[in-house]
């Protein structure tokens, strides 16, 4: 699903209408395959919280300039998405407790203002209780791939979901396929598509900058 998100803005990054933002601190190892696509890619604590600041930084400048509420992405103000993967590693499992506390109140004051100033998140997590994500709530739209009981399904989609939207019960076999609850309440089944490392390489070839972005460092 990752790389669905990534490469999916690869003609809009082409265009500079999109901007993606890379956390990933399982090494790196997740987004390498295709840097180019991204202006800033942070795999240690240290950069993260970085790249989380300078981003609420961003958002805080455009707050005060920004005289309209309906946001439309230009070349001028991209829409910056910032992608996470293993969003945990971010909010829970940090080493040093002052960076993960200032990791998780930057995250939670993007959530809060930046969707109307064209600064959204993609987080990717596979534990999603509230101690480990406590911001849980403020994501305006979650979507459940195969999960281990009723209760996590609850966790993700809300109360009476497990029913509903049976997460728990999507087989080993179907990896990809989730549920989806729309803000009107309807459940819709989906499957997100499988990217190579040779496909996800050629779109980031094809869309991305001539060169990847180096670490914690913004590249335009």
């Amino acid at each position: 699903m990752f790389w669905g998100i990534a490469c999916g803005f690869g003609p809009a990054i082409a265009e500079g209408l999109v901007h993606l933002i890379g956390i990933d601190l399982k090494y790196g190892i997740e987004v390498s395959t295709g840097a180019r696509l991204f202006t800033t890619i942070a795999t240690t604590e240290a950069n993260a919280v970085k790249t989380l600041v300078a981003v609420e930084t961003l958002m805080d400048k455009r707050g005060t300039q920004t005289k309209t509420r309906q946001y439309t992405a230009t070349q001028s103000m991209p829409l910056i998405v910032l992608m996470i993967d293993e969003l945990a590693g971010l909010t829970a499992y940090m080493s040093d407790p002052a960076l993960r506390k200032e990791a998780n109140a930057s995250l939670s004051r993007i959530l809060s203002k930046g969707r109307g100033l064209g600064i959204v998140v993609a987080a990717f997590v596979q534990d999603p209780r509230k101690e480990v994500i406590p911001m849980r709530g403020l994501f305006t739209q979650t979507i459940a791939l195969r999960l281990r009981s009723r209760e996590e399904v609850t966790m993700v989609l809300g109360d009476g979901m497990a029913d509903r939207a049976p997460a728990h019960r999507v087989s080993p076999d179907a990896p990809g396929t989730g549920y989806v609850v729309a803000e009107d309440g309807q459940v819709t089944k989906v499957r997100s598509d499988f990217w190579t490392d040779d496909q996800i390489s050629s779109t980031a070839k094809k869309y991305g900058r001539t060169r990847a972005p180096k670490e914690g460092q913004r590249h335009e």
